[in-house]
């Protein structure tokens, strides 16, 4: 016992004492540890998760990821760019490639041919219907020329990955047979935005985006053509020489309240045929801008929010947030989820600090004041400003299923100055009605190294945000209440699983290290450090980065293995860290807060 607190008590010490015929072995062994940052180089335990237990799935072949969607059967879909046009690639539940999905020379992930990646221009968006064919849109150049107009182009697959060939798509459409470019306006830019499919068949498809700096919106019958029942808002709202002449039916391109520039981000349908459009108008600061429309296209006359009498205005709503000195601030509506009871939630911009804002909204486009996280302002009854980390680009609600039911989580771009690409995660509770609706998951929501609050920042791609386009895009929630992210990382395509609490899908750390049921410092932590090492009959340790209690991604047994051994026999504060030199990089270096992390990631109190 003696010996083993020795060396517990002198990092130098102890690895002094090691023979010297280990010497090479684990130089070797630590070069291999601190240079693997995706995947460590010990075997994997039979509990390992998400992607051979490193929580990211990368998907081979030069891409970005920008859209992300999950089935009913737990695979997953990723689509974004891939040199002159789009990629989308399905994965298994375990983040393997799914090989029945592409063709044998790149199984996983197809090329859809003829869609001409406009470079840095809108969005990417996917969803799977309940037949299991695959719906993609996004922006595209209706031909090889750079003068050609930027158009809206969409694609559909069957569950195979091959081109669905019955869509074809309206008559003035190209080249037709599972995918096409249309236009929507007359002779302008089309830039889709945001996609969904109609609630009441799951066939119809509707698109919104922006168009000559308008709000735009189409529907597509299931065979891709224009549907005519389809009139849009109207007349009264048309913009001309950039609206299509009529007969137009299928699109429309409309201006808002303010009669001047605007762009409509996200759209979502009601299970009786409404389309609610959520996006951003410009009138002296930008402001978040809602439409509400009928089945038919034509506005909704019920949905009038709170600030004018009813059949005013019809259908749509300008959202004016202001400070307590009535100054106009600037946001922008991003993104909008629907809940089973009608209300809506809409992801905004609030800022100059690109702060993420919530704000939840009834059904008739009445603000929410239920809602509310109890911060001060510029939080509001209504509206929760938080994680100022990052600019927002997507939200996504927890479905039913667990003690999460409906929670927000709003997804950020943080790139740091340096350039590396990093994602933000915020979460809000949200029980619809109940009595901490808006306020920050501090507790749940704790991030990858459990230092989190209610939000984290994790880095995806060092060094690679010089490149337009390659930060997080999308995220979509389990039942279970984990979720995914699609990001890029090293220039490919990257799917991020998490678990509810933020922590990425690897397998735990787990102060048991020998798994006999008893946990002590001479069997638990010397074997800790003797895995960590390598040393021949130590105990393999599960993938991920469970057991890097300083944070700086790498497992070393004079820091990692050492601080665990101490913590087992009680030293805490200053005492838990004395002679041990901290990382550069390393995420905790005080004694305080390797103490939390242990106690809330590994359960070692």
């Amino acid at each position: 016992m003696t010996a083993h607190l020795s060396r517990l008590l002198s990092p130098r010490t102890f690895l002094m004492q090691q023979e010297a015929s280990r010497c090479n072995l684990i130089r070797k062994l630590m070069f291999t540890i601190v240079t693997s940052l995706a995947v460590l180089m010990f075997a994997t335990s039979a509990a390992a998760q998400f992607a051979n237990g490193t929580g990211i799935a990368i998907i081979p072949g030069s891409a970005l990821g920008w859209a992300l969607a999950l089935q009913s059967d737990g695979k997953i879909v990723a689509a974004g760019p891939c040199g002159t046009t789009y990629c989308v690639a399905r994965l298994n539940a375990d983040g393997t490639a799914d090989t029945s999905f592409g063709n044998v020379s790149t199984p996983g992930r197809v090329v859809i041919p003829d869609l001409i990646y406009m470079f840095g221009r809108g969005k990417a968006k996917l969803l799977v219907r309940a037949d299991g064919k695959i719906v993609f849109a996004a922006s595209c150049r209706a031909g090889p020329s750079l003068s050609e107009r930027t158009r809206f182009c969409v694609a559909r697959l069957n569950a195979n990955g091959t081109l669905d060939e019955t869509f074809t798509g309206p008559s003035l459409a190209v080249p037709g047979n599972g995918r096409f470019v249309l236009p929507v306006s007359v002779d302008s830019d089309d830039i889709v935005m945001g996609m969904a499919v109609e609630s009441i068949n799951q066939q119809k498809l509707i698109l919104v985006g922006e168009c000559n700096r308008y709000h735009c919106v189409a529907r597509l019958n299931d065979d891709g053509a224009f549907d005519a029942t389809f009139t849009g808002p109207g007349s009264s709202v048309s913009v001309p020489g950039i609206d299509p002449p009529a007969p137009s039916a299928g699109r429309d391109v409309f201006k808002h309240l303010f009669n001047d520039f605007g762009r409509a981000n996200s759209v979502t349908t009601y299970p009786n045929g409404k389309i609610l459009i959520v996006g951003v108008c410009e009138y002296f600061a930008t402001r978040i801008c809602l439409t509400k429309l009928n089945a038919d296209g034509s506005l909704d006359t019920d949905f009038n929010g709170d600030n004018t009498p009813p059949g005013q205005n019809p259908g749509r709503i300008v959202v004016t947030s202001t400070t307590p000195g009535n100054a106009v601030i600037n946001e922008s509506g991003l993104d909008v989820a629907l809940q089973s009871n009608g209300d809506f939630l809409v992801l905004c911009e609030h800022g100059l600090s690109a702060a993420h804002c919530i704000y939840r909204f009834n059904n008739g486009g009445t603000l929410d004041t239920n809602f509310s996280s109890g911060l001060a302002f510029p939080s509001v009854p209504g509206r929760t400003v938080f994680s100022t980390i990052g600019r927002p680009v997507a939200i996504a609600l927890t479905p039913p299923g667990s003690g999460l039911n409906n929670r927000v989580l709003s997804l950020g771009n943080c790139n740091q100055p340096s350039n590396t690409v990093t994602m933000c995660v915020g979460a809000l509770n949200n029980q619809s009605g109940g009595a901490f609706d808006g306020t920050v998951d501090s507790a749940g929501l704790t991030g990858p190294n459990g230092d989190g609050a209610g939000s984290f920042a994790y880095p995806a791609w060092p060094s690679g945000g010089v490149i337009s386009g390659v930060g997080p895009n999308a995220i979509v929630a389990k039942s279970d209440g984990s979720f995914f992210i699609v990001s890029t990382c090293s220039g490919q395509m990257c799917v991020y699983k998490f678990r509810p609490d933020g922590a990425l899908d690897t397998s735990r750390c787990n102060k048991d290290v020998d798994s006999d049921g008893f946990v002590s410092a001479p069997a638990d932590g010397m074997r800790l450090i003797r895995a960590l090492l390598a040393v021949p009959g130590a105990p393999v340790l599960p993938a991920g980065l469970g057991y890097d209690i300083d944070g700086d991604g790498e497992l070393n047994a004079a820091r990692d293995g050492l601080l665990f051994a101490r913590r087992m026999l009680g030293f805490s504060g200053s005492a838990l860290t004395s002679g041990i030199t901290a990382a550069p990089n390393a995420r905790r270096s005080s004694g305080v807060d390797i103490e939390s992390y242990l106690r809330t990631r590994c359960g070692l109190s």
